[in-house]
């Protein structure tokens, strides 16, 4: 039987004896844990079954203490921890061993858990309240060193912020054993409080009671809680103050009084400066300020702020009607329009709103902040969307109601005082009444015959048909006009019956005597077929002007540029460039006075594209810089770096917007400066820029009375020296027109004697996005490269033989031969046997035109794809829209070589040349022994006299000081004979002469590589 029990029990027991410690026995809690045979651990020593660790701790204590405890090896080498007793008897010793692993797991795997626990955690002592353990989450809030906390009471480091709540708490864990859910405030070192879930209980630790504590951190949730029963309480507040204005509108009578109120309440609720409500006049161009609330000590503006017209504040009524508000917690986010106007008001911070009264437009309801930078909230915003539809439901009712009192009011006066007979029929076309004027009875019978008698029993049976047919479609379609002839006194005369579909279908017919406006419309009829034939005949004597003049300038201009390129002869060539510059003032002022016919006569369109504005204002200067400075004054030109790169516009007239400015300033400014400024404004709501150009200029000024006579055709400032200054007075005139165009506007700021100031604002100009793409299409060829073009066959149609030469000679290409046809009929057959590669086409010739001509081609298999290019010298603008849809290149006479040479390079193979002529020469230059003696004193003298004098020409690009450098230049080469030099100055004397500003800006700049190569001749 004990054998027995010894084996059944769970416990580990050794028998072992007392001096050996071999094993005598074991029982089979032994064998079943540490997986050995009873054979493997029989008359071994027990040491041999510890884990080595503990062999001296064995024999060491093996009676020290009443409880050891030992890891035993399994057989598969892992170890089982037991808690030993250790019993002596006799000379054997018994070991009874308990296998406590699991309970060490446990206990391990809770000390693990109780320390990542991701909510504050802690260990109490239950008898003395002390801290055991504490885990990291508590002690970084609590903000404690973990030595300042273990060993001390909860109540020492005053961790709860109620003690009471505390001592409920211990109280209530004593009792029941384990709490749940208990709410609780904790407070840290540093004063913060947070909300948590208390959960505890008891637990054994060495058979002491100890609380297990975990707190869950609630406070998110008990603050969204506070805020949301905040919410609820302000939105019960806001409900019972939208109540208290909607009962105030309740209703209409005293509107006045009860908007005040209504005024009064939503200011002292919000408690803003200014509340206020602005209506529009009945067009829209301007609004007033028609009730106002200030708070206390802020000034009324609504004496200000009448008949404020939107064209001060161009983006404030755009902003209502697309954003719905304007809504900002600082104005200095808004456009610099409201700015101008809110800043005045010492305004911070606004909210505007739209109010609307039967679906449109009406004014504004706003809510101004005058003391601080106020943060709306939404709820805040929302809140004044609310009063704002309330305020508009007002104001409709408050119109509908007068409105229909109103209507009531001029429907009996219109009707007592219109001349007119009105006549209210049935479906069926009996009379139910009528009103027909006492002092007038354009009827054969009587009134009161009418009544309650069908129009068949009044009137002729033709006429009343057309009455029943017009009440039929009346009732249809809702309204209805007859018109028809009557004889009255023997006199035929003309009437218009307008009927209106009423309910019930009924008609009410309104009869008035047009016999008048109809001898009227008549001869308007007849005015407006004679002005729109003056109208054509103008635009015809216009364009046969422009061909007229345009066809002979061709030749002029084509031929004096060719001969410009083929003479060497100097004399002769400033013939040439005398006849190209005159020739072009000519062709200037047949412009300014078609431009300005078609800006009269409404057919210039404006013609938006991306524009490079820095290179536009920078020729513009370039172009007046050698008039400057033979006048010695400074010019300055100024761009805003903030300007986009391209903006859509209309590079044509923009130019000659600022040719006619700047002229004008460089003309009437003898002494001291001129400036251009550019700069403008975004306006990120509308999405595009307003630009400013400023002309000022210290010229001789323009009296007050003169400044609006300026813009006029053919008109100057009275006193002024036709003679000294010339001009047509078409400049302005144009330049005022087209700015209008362009929906901008001109002023002008001057002081006789004192100079003047031109600006120009040109808004709603949108930016250009993909400026790498546009880039790409300014291509140019420089003119120090040559375009060497494949071989190829050019036709040339034109009815006027020089027009033909002058265009062969500015194409002027060894490898493009030309065929010559002087009409329309004539080219068509050329092309059935030759192949042509390019065709430049005139509009305008006898026989078949251009424009016919060139349909039939197209529409031809062979010839169809042929580029032709339209050659013309028309003016007419509704003529170019279509010309550019059928033709594939537009060329207006007169034309210069780059215009050409830009049309075929569309179309015909070519390469660039680079010219290296000059390179070449300079490799080959040959010097004697007496020249190379003299280069060291060349270049001293370059370096000392010619190089200060270049760094300043290279930057101002100064053209009379520049002919002075290349003279001076020749001269000094002829006491120092060197090819390279002499060859310099003189191509720098033709590029000068010839004004090509590009190539002398480029060229100047090698002067410094020429003295460069001087030093390297001496070297050799």
């Amino acid at each position: 039987m004990e054998k027995s029990i010894f084996n059944e029990l769970n416990d580990l027991i050794f028998i072992i004896t007392k001096k050996s410690h071999k094993i005598l026995n074991v029982n089979n809690a032994v064998l079943k844990t540490l997986n050995y045979d009873k054979k493997d651990l029989i008359k071994q020593n027990i040491i041999n079954f510890f884990f080595r660790k503990h062999c001296f701790f064995f024999k060491k204590t093996m009676f020290s203490e009443k409880k050891k405890f030992f890891n035993f090896v399994k057989k598969n080498k892992e170890k089982v921890l037991c808690e030993t007793k250790i019993i002596e008897q006799n000379n054997e010793i018994i070991l009874i061993c308990k296998d406590i692993s699991v309970e060490k797991f446990l206990e391990e795997k809770f000390i693990k858990t109780f320390h990542t626990e991701a909510n504050m955690a802690s260990i109490t002592r239950v008898k003395d309240g002390k801290i055991l353990d504490i885990n990291k989450t508590l002690l970084d809030f609590i903000g404690f060193q973990r030595e300042e906390i273990i060993g001390k009471t909860t109540t020492k480091i005053n961790v709860y912020d109620n003690r009471k709540q505390r001592e409920l708490l211990i109280k209530e864990l004593k009792e029941k054993g384990k709490l749940k859910n208990f709410e609780v405030k904790l407070k840290s070192k540093n004063g913060k409080i947070i909300y948590g879930l208390l959960h505890s209980e008891i637990i054994k630790i060495d058979e002491e009671d100890y609380f297990l504590t975990v707190v869950n951190d609630i406070t998110d949730r008990k603050n969204a809680e506070k805020k949301i029963e905040t919410e609820l309480k302000k939105n019960l507040e806001q409900q019972k103050f939208l109540s208290k204005i909607s009962l105030t509108f309740n209703s209409l009578d005293n509107f006045e009084k009860k908007t005040k109120n209504a005024l009064d309440i939503l200011g002292k609720h919000t408690d803003v400066s200014r509340v206020y409500i602005f209506e529009d006049d009945k067009g829209g161009e301007s609004t007033s300020n028609i009730f106002e609330w200030c708070n206390n000590g802020i000034e009324k503006q609504i004496d200000d702020l009448q008949n404020v017209p939107y064209t001060m504040i161009p983006s404030w009524k755009k902003m209502l009607l697309e954003d719905k508000i304007v809504f900002t917690e600082n104005i200095q986010e808004l456009p610099e329009d409201l700015r101008a106007i809110f800043e005045p008001q010492e305004i911070k911070s606004i909210v505007v709103l739209p109010i609307y009264v039967s679906k449109k437009y009406f004014g504004f309801i706003g809510f101004d902040e005058c003391v601080k930078y106020r943060n709306w909230t939404k709820t805040e915003i929302e809140l004044l969307r609310t009063i704002s539809n309330i305020i508009s439901n007002a104001y409709e009712r408050k119109i509908i109601e007068n409105s229909l009192q109103e209507s009531e009011e001029k429907t009996t006066a219109i009707l007592d005082a219109i001349p007119d007979l009105l006549f209210h029929f049935n479906k069926e076309g009996k009379f139910l009444d009528y009103k027909v004027p006492n002092d007038e009875n354009i009827l054969s019978i009587k009134p009161n015959l009418f009544l309650n008698k069908k129009v068949s029993d009044v009137f002729h049976l033709s006429f009343s048909e057309q009455v029943k047919k017009a009440i039929n479609k009346t009732i249809l379609k809702g309204k209805y006009v007859l018109e028809y002839e009557m004889p009255v006194d023997n006199i035929l005369k003309y009437f218009e019956a307008r009927f209106v579909k009423l309910k019930n279908n009924e008609v009410i017919s309104i009869i008035r005597d047009v016999s008048e406006s109809k001898e009227y419309e008549k001869k308007l009829k007849i005015e407006k077929e004679k002005a729109e034939q003056a109208s054509l005949a103008k635009s015809i004597f216009l364009a046969n002007m422009s061909h007229e003049i345009r066809t002979p300038m061709n030749a002029i201009l084509g031929f004096s540029e060719f001969l410009l390129g083929k003479i060497n002869n100097k004399e002769y060539k400033n013939y040439l460039e005398a006849i190209l510059i005159s020739g072009k003032s000519l062709l200037s002022l047949i412009n300014d006075i078609l431009d300005l016919s078609k800006i009269e006569s409404g057919k210039l369109s404006i013609i938006y594209e991306a524009v490079h504005l820095e290179t536009i204002f920078k020729e513009i200067s370039q172009i007046f810089k050698q008039k400057v400075n033979e006048k010695k004054l400074s010019f300055h030109l100024k761009i805003d770096e903030k300007l986009p790169q391209f903006l859509m516009m209309d590079e044509v007239r923009i130019r000659q917007i600022l040719f006619n400015l700047v002229g004008n300033a460089v003309k009437f400014t003898n002494v001291g400066f001129i400036k251009l400024y550019v700069h403008g404004v975004y306006f990120d709501k509308l999405r595009s820029w307003t630009i400013y150009f400023e002309i000022h200029d210290t010229g001789i000024g323009i009296e007050k009375k003169d400044q609006e006579l300026i813009f006029e055709a053919f008109e100057q400032q009275s006193g002024q020296d036709a003679r000294k200054y010339g001009g047509t007075g078409l400049g302005l005139a144009i330049t005022k027109k087209l700015v209008r165009n362009m929906k901008g506007e001109i002023k002008i700021k001057s002081e006789l004697g004192k100079g003047s100031v031109f600006k120009v604002i040109l808004p709603n100009l949108q930016e250009v996005e993909n400026v790498n793409l546009i880039e790409k299409n300014f291509f140019e060829y420089k003119k120090n490269e040559k375009i060497h073009f494949e071989s190829a066959k050019v036709m040339i149609v034109d009815d006027i033989y020089y027009n033909i030469e002058s265009l062969k000679k500015l194409i002027d290409s060894e490898n493009i031969s030309f065929i010559e046809a002087d009409c329309g009929e004539k080219a068509l057959s050329l092309l059935e046997t030759q192949k042509v590669d390019m065709i430049f086409m005139d509009l305008r010739m006898e026989g078949i035109s251009g424009y016919e001509t060139t349909l039939i081609l197209k529409e031809k298999d062979n010839l169809k794809n042929i580029p032709v290019i339209i050659f013309t010298a028309s003016s007419m603008q509704e003529e170019e829209k279509n010309l550019k849809e059928l033709f594939d290149g537009y060329l207006r006479k007169p034309v210069n070589k780059k215009e050409v040479y830009h049309q075929l390079m569309k179309y015909l193979n070519y390469e660039i040349i680079k010219n290296t002529e000059e390179k070449e020469e300079e490799k080959m230059e040959i010097i004697d022994d007496k020249l190379k003696e003299k280069l060291p004193e060349l270049v001293e003298i370059l370096e000392k006299e010619y190089i200060p004098i270049w760094e300043e020409l290279k930057t101002e690009l100064l053209i009379f000081e520049m002919e002075d450098f290349a003279n001076n230049l020749l001269n000094l080469s002829k006491n120092y004979p060197l090819s390279s030099l002499t060859n310099y100055a003189d191509t720098l004397m033709e590029k000068i002469e010839t004004f090509d500003i590009d190539q002398i800006e480029k060229f100047i700049k090698k002067f410094s590589t020429l003295v460069m190569e001087i030093k390297k001749l001496i070297k050799k």
